[in-house]
């Protein structure tokens, strides 16, 4: 008769983890739903920020948002088909304020969560551009003067997001 009972007992813990299992997994599920339910309604909003650190007389500062913008964009949340937007302006960078840098000065590009790879473009022209990094550090030119640059980084496949930035070298 113990053995019985203890073998009821067993059965009782092992349905309540099992239960406990599958309970936690639902609310995953769930919670994971709603987000990228409420992703997709504005999917801007979900997308990866990226700010602009210069070196200013020796301190670090975040360049402001008014110096660069967020563009074009591939990203599939979890559940559902990728959404995109593409903007065929051909220089969308010529909207910006530059932001101003002292020649040579380190810039550091941050994400609010690190992409797989990142490419730097300097505008070269009218709509062309050159590949001038592969990282997210690029010093500012030496030479006096206005420069554009469109950043993309990958985050994985159907998650993709294009930056542009100005920076204008004074002296």
């Amino acid at each position: 008769m113990a053995i019985a009972g203890k073998m009821k007992l067993r059965k009782q813990q092992v349905l309540k983890v099992v239960t406990g299992i599958v309970l936690v997994l639902m609310a995953s599920f769930v919670t994971i739903f709603v987000r990228d339910s409420l992703n997709m309604r504005n999917p801007e909003n979900a997308l990866p920020n990226m700010t602009i650190y210069f070196d200013s007389n020796g301190k670090r500062v975040a360049m402001p948002y008014i110096h660069s913008s967020r563009r074009n964009y591939t990203w599939q949340f979890s559940l559902w088909e990728p959404v995109s937007k593409a903007d065929f302006d051909l220089e969308p960078w010529r909207e910006l304020y530059p932001g101003q840098v002292n020649p040579g000065s380190k810039l550091e590009l941050e994400f609010s969560f690190k992409p797989k790879a990142v490419a730097i473009y300097a505008a070269a022209g009218e709509s062309s551009y050159m590949e001038v990094g592969d990282s997210t550090v690029l010093y500012a030119p030496t030479s006096k003067g206005n420069y554009a640059y469109k950043v993309v980084a990958t985050w994985g496949a159907n998650r993709t997001v294009t930056y542009y930035f100005r920076i204008d070298v004074p002296w």
